[in-house]
């Protein structure tokens, strides 16, 4: 008898049977501009309120005409199709204006992280030969503008700058004008740079661009990277354009015009100018955009506003309902992605809101893989079936071709509308990471009889014991079942005599005693010998997270680790008696 393999019960038949009701596989999925998501909004909904940033609000109408004055004003300034321009900017009405202006005019977005290094914002700029910078007036943001503007000559030839108060409503404004204007950078004023209220000045006739949505790169997202430099990956109108319209088939229940979405995560990471920017242009949900993530601010807003859509990583959620004493009961759908939900988080948030939280699968260089069905909520730890249109295998690590049977781990590899076209200037990247037309993730898992994908680790997160190869995943697993810690991480550190060790890194829930012993304990009672960590740390202080969007990162973790800072805090375990779990 032959073995099923994953990708043998992938069909568009067995699919559309597990997807919510009224959702189909095989999707007929446009081709056409990111831009004309806006343009669409305006004809649709007009005066409704699309956009809203700390009550100051702006229709679609106005959205899209704004955009269509930044297309002008750039191609005045010489703008050509295919020419780079970064936003350094927060959640803000000029973000998403200048968004879909540069995409009007023929640019490409390249998205920046202000909250990165200079030398990082710089190698960004550099690299993506950005033509133009657009970044706020206030200090740090400007600063580092301006320092990779000073550093790369006549590159970038001009800055975009927008003004912190005009963002703001009359209120604030004048508050911000009286307590934080030693926040604003001086030099934003005196040197001649373009203000993005001087686009007001254009009717908005831009020259129409043709663009081919499957080839043209419409943005360039650049990835973390674990190693080296990042790279930024190209993704086309068609890529973008189409994560809107597999979400929106995604949820044949929602109402279009109807809603309201919170923008916590920043736009500038792919997740939130996908599936929260450009969906809420796509489905009429007027967008309540945050500058900065604040749980605290986001509940307030999610009561005050009555949010029905919520995207986020899981710090949010257990934020919302551990700390957040007002109603979140409006939401009718959230999504949860960059790591696991614990379980306790999902199902506390799911009872306190009335609304399914949905995990997905996604990467910058394919922004939504999988997700959860819309009608079920999903096992926490699991990501869900493949998008509409999108293939999935999960093949063996070591040749990368041979298909793994059902229930045995692999790489995942992916296929669909939404994968990039590949590396800017980096072909040796791109031949490594896309064969045969698959995107190779680096993600490990496994996907049971019904299709549903757990993810299991990295390759690169792998450690490897004595030969014996050790997933991080199992041991994290553990210790999130036990509803004891608020956050818990497993790392690899080189070890002379078995290569690599496990290290265990935790920080227990207010108010709960748990010691490295207990833990140690436990994990010996349920793992394999060779998962054993070698140390285990408890902490008080949050565990090391990318700037911008607060995932756990390893990499950070190990970096801190080899430079010390846990001295005296690790404790180390050898073998001994048997455990007597009481974690």
């Amino acid at each position: 008898m032959t073995t099923a393999t994953v990708s043998s019960i992938y069909t568009p038949a067995f699919l559309s049977q597990t997807y919510t009701p009224g959702v189909n596989w095989d999707l007929d999925i446009p081709e056409h501009p990111i831009q004309q998501f806006v343009d669409d909004a305006a004809k649709r909904f007009g005066r409704a309120e699309g956009f809203n940033f700390k009550g100051k609000t702006y229709s679609w109408r106005k959205l899209a005409r704004m955009s269509d004055r930044i297309a002008e004003g750039l191609q005045e300034r010489g703008l050509q199709k295919g020419e780079r321009v970064a936003l350094m900017l927060p959640n803000t009405f000029e973000y998403a204006a200048l968004y879909y202006g540069v995409l009007k005019a023929g640019g490409i977005v390249v998205n920046v992280n202000p909250m990165y290094p200079e030398d990082q914002i710089e190698h960004f700029v550099k690299d993506s030969g950005a033509k133009f910078i657009a970044t706020l007036d206030i200090k740090p943001f400007f600063g580092k503008a301006r320092a990779a503007m000073k550093a790369l000559g006549h590159q970038v030839e001009d800055l975009i700058v927008c003004p912190m108060d005009q963002a703001l409503p009359l209120g604030l404004k004048v508050a911000f004008n009286t307590l934080k204007r030693a926040e604003v950078d001086p030099r934003a004023y005196n040197m001649g740079y373009r203000m993005f209220a001087d686009f007001r000045s254009f009717r908005g006739r831009y020259k129409k661009v043709a663009i081919d949505p499957k080839n043209d790169v419409a943005v360039l997202q650049y990835t973390g990277g674990t190693t080296g430099l990042p790279k930024a990956a190209m993704l086309s109108h068609y890529n973008v354009a189409s994560i809107a319209h597999q979400a929106r088939a995604w949820m044949p229940d929602a109402k279009e015009g109807i809603g309201a979405s919170l923008a916590v995560i920043p736009f500038f990471h792919v997740f939130s100018m996908s599936a929260i920017l450009n969906l809420s242009v796509r489905m009429g949900w007027t967008i309540h955009a945050m500058p900065k993530p604040d749980l605290a601010e986001a509940g307030k807003l999610i009561q005050k506003h009555r949010i029905t859509f919520l995207g986020g990583v899981p710090t949010l959620f257990q934020g919302l309902v551990r700390s957040f004493k007002g109603r979140i009961d409006s939401l009718e759908r959230s999504i949860s992605g960059g790591a696991p939900l614990p379980a306790d988080v999902k199902g506390e948030f799911e009872t306190k809101s009335g609304a399914r939280v949905w995990e997905g699968f996604g990467m910058t260089e394919m922004p939504v893989a999988t997700c959860q069905p819309s009608h079920v909520s999903g096992a926490a730890g699991n990501v869900g079936i493949p998008f509409p249109r999108n293939e999935v295998r999960i093949v063996s690590p070591e040749d990368g071709v041979t298909d793994m049977p059902v229930g045995e781990a692999g790489e995942i590899i992916l296929r669909g509308p939404a994968r990039m076209l590949g590396y800017w200037n980096n072909e040796a990247e791109t031949a490594k990471t896309i064969r045969d037309g698959w995107l190779y993730t680096g993600d490990l898992g496994t996907a049971d009889a019904n299709g549903v994908i757990t993810i299991v680790g990295r390759s690169k997160d792998l450690i490897i014991v004595n030969g014996y190869n050790v997933y991080p995943k199992k041991a994290e697993g553990i210790l999130d079942e036990t509803g004891k810690f608020a956050e818990v991480m497993v790392f690899g550190v080189k070890d002379k005599r078995s290569g690599e060790a496990p290290i265990v890194l935790v920080r227990p829930k207010d108010g709960v005693e748990v010691n490295a012993q207990e833990i140690h304990r436990l994990l010996r009672s349920k793992l394999s010998r060779s998962d054993w960590p070698r140390e285990v740390i408890v902490t008080s202080d949050e565990l090391p997270k990318t700037e911008g969007i607060a995932k756990l990162a390893k990499r950070l973790a190990q970096d801190k680790y080899n430079a010390g800072h846990y001295e005296g805090m690790a404790v180390r375990f050898k073998a001994g008696d048997a455990p007597v779990p009481t974690v």
